[in-house]
């Protein structure tokens, strides 16, 4: 009996644990349901805030196709991507390289900097410009 009841306490402790994972949950996947609803109504529902699906699909992706070099725009992306990085592993290895390599007493001090910047993702630095 002791055990039922000792089973019972934990899961309702974990109650609050369980909700506030449901609405971070939400909130992570609610952009990604906002973005596939936005690609389905017209420019004038999306302005006005409307969440549901619409029905303009196949027409929304008809004017990107027909409005703009699609093809273009993703050659220039992919390019730019793969150029990237490699130029960023070709510095990250001398930069990796010089580090193991020399031993100095401050070493320690900037390859922590370097660490603690690095570990700054790029979008969370971007959130203050908007």
């Amino acid at each position: 009996m002791t055990e039922k009841k000792n089973r019972s306490m934990i899961q309702r402790r974990l109650i609050p644990t369980y909700i506030f994972l449901a609405i971070v949950s939400f909130i992570s996947v609610f952009p990604f349901y906002w973005m596939i609803s936005a690609a389905t109504n017209t420019s004038f529902d999306v302005a006005q805030g409307r969440i549901l699906p619409g029905g303009n699909l196949a027409v929304n992706f008809q004017n990107l196709i027909g409005g703009q070099n699609l093809w273009g725009s993703m050659w220039n992306s992919f390019r730019y991507s793969i150029s990237q990085t490699i130029i960023a592993l070709f510095i990250c290895s001398l930069a990796g390289f010089g580090f193991e390599l020399y031993h100095d007493k401050k070493k320690d001090m900037v390859f922590t900097i370097l660490l603690l910047a690095m570990m700054i993702p790029g979008v969370a630095t971007m959130i203050p410009l908007f």
